[in-house]
Protein backbone atom coordinates (compact mmCIF):
# COMPACT_ATOMS: atom_id res chain seq x y z
CA UNK A 1 0.00 0.00 0.00
CA UNK A 2 1.73 3.42 -0.35
CA UNK A 3 2.86 4.99 2.79
CA UNK A 4 0.30 7.94 2.69
CA UNK A 5 -2.65 5.82 2.37
CA UNK A 6 -1.56 4.12 5.92
CA UNK A 7 -2.18 6.96 7.66
CA UNK A 8 -5.71 8.11 6.68
CA UNK A 9 -7.71 6.06 8.95
CA UNK A 10 -9.18 3.96 5.83
CA UNK A 11 -7.13 1.46 5.41
CA UNK A 12 -7.91 -1.83 7.19
CA UNK A 13 -7.04 -2.64 9.91
CA UNK A 14 -5.60 0.61 10.37
CA UNK A 15 -8.65 2.67 11.79
CA UNK A 16 -9.05 6.15 12.17
CA UNK A 17 -8.19 5.41 15.91
CA UNK A 18 -5.30 3.69 15.17
CA UNK A 19 -3.68 6.06 12.67
CA UNK A 20 -4.03 9.67 11.13
CA UNK A 21 -2.55 12.83 10.19
CA UNK A 22 -2.12 15.36 12.82
CA UNK A 23 -0.11 18.35 11.33
CA UNK A 24 2.44 17.30 8.86
CA UNK A 25 2.94 13.96 10.01
CA UNK A 26 1.13 10.53 10.01
CA UNK A 27 0.76 8.35 13.16
CA UNK A 28 -0.09 4.96 13.70
CA UNK A 29 -0.45 3.35 16.61
CA UNK A 30 -1.26 -0.05 15.83
CA UNK A 31 0.03 -3.58 17.82
CA UNK A 32 1.71 -5.54 15.83
CA UNK A 33 3.20 -8.35 17.63
CA UNK A 34 5.75 -10.51 16.66
CA UNK A 35 7.96 -13.63 18.09
CA UNK A 36 11.46 -12.97 17.07
CA UNK A 37 11.58 -9.91 15.04
CA UNK A 38 9.97 -7.12 12.94
CA UNK A 39 10.92 -5.50 10.09
CA UNK A 40 9.56 -2.42 8.66
CA UNK A 41 10.54 -1.31 4.84
CA UNK A 42 9.17 1.90 3.16
CA UNK A 43 10.17 1.74 -0.56
CA UNK A 44 9.76 4.68 -2.59
CA UNK A 45 10.20 5.82 -6.27
CA UNK A 46 10.45 9.26 -7.88
CA UNK A 47 11.08 11.58 -5.53
CA UNK A 48 13.14 10.59 -2.86
CA UNK A 49 11.10 10.55 0.79
CA UNK A 50 12.01 13.07 4.02
CA UNK A 51 11.24 10.56 7.19
CA UNK A 52 11.37 10.51 10.86
CA UNK A 53 10.00 7.86 12.45
CA UNK A 54 9.60 6.49 15.97
CA UNK A 55 9.12 2.85 16.81
CA UNK A 56 7.83 2.04 20.47
CA UNK A 57 7.81 -1.75 21.44
CA UNK A 58 7.65 -3.85 23.95
CA UNK A 59 9.64 -6.90 25.08
CA UNK A 60 8.46 -10.21 26.85
CA UNK A 61 9.76 -12.50 29.33
CA UNK A 62 11.56 -15.62 27.78
CA UNK A 63 9.15 -18.18 26.97
CA UNK A 64 6.19 -15.74 26.42
CA UNK A 65 3.82 -17.21 23.80
CA UNK A 66 3.36 -14.42 20.90
CA UNK A 67 1.08 -14.78 17.81
CA UNK A 68 3.26 -12.82 15.21
CA UNK A 69 1.27 -10.32 13.37
CA UNK A 70 -0.27 -12.04 10.05
CA UNK A 71 -2.36 -9.47 7.71
CA UNK A 72 -4.61 -12.76 6.78
CA UNK A 73 -5.72 -13.40 10.04
CA UNK A 74 -6.99 -9.54 11.09
CA UNK A 75 -10.53 -10.70 10.63
CA UNK A 76 -10.24 -13.00 13.39
CA UNK A 77 -8.76 -10.20 16.18
CA UNK A 78 -11.79 -7.61 15.49
CA UNK A 79 -12.94 -8.37 19.09
CA UNK A 80 -9.29 -7.41 20.41
CA UNK A 81 -9.11 -4.64 17.93
CA UNK A 82 -11.85 -2.92 19.51
CA UNK A 83 -10.83 -3.59 22.85
CA UNK A 84 -7.19 -1.94 22.20
CA UNK A 85 -9.28 1.01 20.00
CA UNK A 86 -11.52 1.89 23.12
CA UNK A 87 -8.70 1.56 25.42
CA UNK A 88 -6.66 4.28 23.23
CA UNK A 89 -9.12 6.49 22.86
CA UNK A 90 -10.48 6.68 26.16
CA UNK A 91 -7.16 6.44 28.35
CA UNK A 92 -7.51 6.13 32.00
CA UNK A 93 -6.51 8.74 34.33
CA UNK A 94 -3.54 7.48 36.21
CA UNK A 95 -3.48 9.42 39.81
CA UNK A 96 0.60 11.49 40.03
CA UNK A 97 2.98 9.36 41.92
CA UNK A 98 2.58 10.58 46.06
CA UNK A 99 4.93 13.47 46.68
CA UNK A 100 5.19 14.74 42.66
CA UNK A 101 4.21 18.11 41.92
CA UNK A 102 3.90 20.47 39.20
CA UNK A 103 5.45 24.03 38.37
CA UNK A 104 4.91 26.20 35.54
CA UNK A 105 7.04 29.20 34.64
CA UNK A 106 6.36 30.86 31.09
CA UNK A 107 9.13 31.39 28.61
CA UNK A 108 9.60 33.49 25.58
CA UNK A 109 11.69 32.47 22.88
CA UNK A 110 12.43 35.08 20.13
CA UNK A 111 13.15 34.25 16.61
CA UNK A 112 16.79 33.53 16.52
CA UNK A 113 17.39 32.98 20.22
CA UNK A 114 18.10 29.71 22.46
CA UNK A 115 16.84 29.51 25.93
CA UNK A 116 17.28 26.90 28.34
CA UNK A 117 15.13 25.89 30.97
CA UNK A 118 17.27 25.19 34.48
CA UNK A 119 17.65 21.71 35.44
CA UNK A 120 17.29 22.93 39.05
CA UNK A 121 13.78 22.84 38.50
CA UNK A 122 13.85 19.13 38.17
CA UNK A 123 14.19 18.19 41.22
CA UNK A 124 12.17 21.23 43.38
CA UNK A 125 9.43 22.19 44.48
CA UNK A 126 7.04 24.95 43.44
CA UNK A 127 5.58 27.40 44.35
CA UNK A 128 2.92 29.40 42.39
CA UNK A 129 4.65 28.46 39.50
CA UNK A 130 8.09 29.38 40.14
CA UNK A 131 10.65 26.95 41.87
CA UNK A 132 10.94 27.27 45.36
Amino acid sequence: MPLADLFTGKTPPFGPVFSYISGTGGNLYFPLPYARSLKITIEQTGEPIGLYYEIGHRTYPAGTAVETFDPKQVGSWADVQAQVAEALSKPKSLSAPTGSGSHTHRLTIRPGETLSIPSCWANRPSTNGRPA
